[in-house]
């Protein structure tokens, strides 16, 4: 039997997000877990999204360190738990180091994955840019053909086609990244 040999690397995905939830995160372990991800270059932050603009604080930075670690409260009314969040890069290089056993999963015991985003980036060649516009008119009327909720958002400064399930804890985006007719990003979120 042949085995499969894709990889996110060699299909060209890239990890933008992850996150891990805690119904209890306990002081002593949050501590350990900024210590263990300081130690690999990640600075940490309470995030409270309480209101409308959340309210970032730092915990622990170097200058040096190019990665966050988020812990983020007040997510929702009805849950009081922590989300341990990686952002963009910082959830590209925290998948990077869980292939290379760098991470302590014994420090995430408690916890479940709560969201795991991938995208793609597809160049779009010159001659394409206005074929653009059509692909997504085109991909709308598609997708609400199958049942599925589609949404083509146009502002100044994005492009984009947010394709979602009520039913699912899956979306996608497609988007022209900075309304640039350079690249499509193709993006899925996938929540628990």
């Amino acid at each position: 039997m042949n085995q499969n040999k894709s990889t996110f690397e060699s299909e060209n995905l890239v990890v933008d997000y992850f996150e891990l939830k805690f119904d209890v995160l306990p002081e002593h372990i949050k501590q350990k877990i900024v210590q263990s991800f300081f130690k690999l270059g990640f600075n940490s932050f309470d995030v409270d999204r309480k209101y409308r603009d959340p309210v970032q604080d730092s915990i622990q930075t170097n200058p040096k360190n190019q990665y966050q670690i988020q812990f983020v409260v007040n997510i929702s009314s009805y849950w009081n738990g922590v989300c341990v969040s990686f952002p963009g890069q910082s959830g590209a290089f925290f998948y990077q180091l869980s292939k290379e056993k760098k991470i302590d999963w014994n420090l995430f015991d408690s916890a479940n994955i709560n969201r795991f985003d991938l995208n793609y980036l597809r160049p779009i060649h010159p001659s394409q840019e206005r074929q653009v516009a059509d692909f997504f008119k085109q991909s709308e009327q598609t997708i609400h053909s199958k049942g599925i909720n589609a949404h083509i958002n146009s502002t100044k400064k994005e492009l984009s086609l947010k394709i979602a399930s009520k039913r699912s804890n899956r979306c996608a985006k497609i988007y022209d990244v900075r309304r640039k007719g350079q690249f499509l990003k193709f993006e899925m979120e996938i929540r628990r």
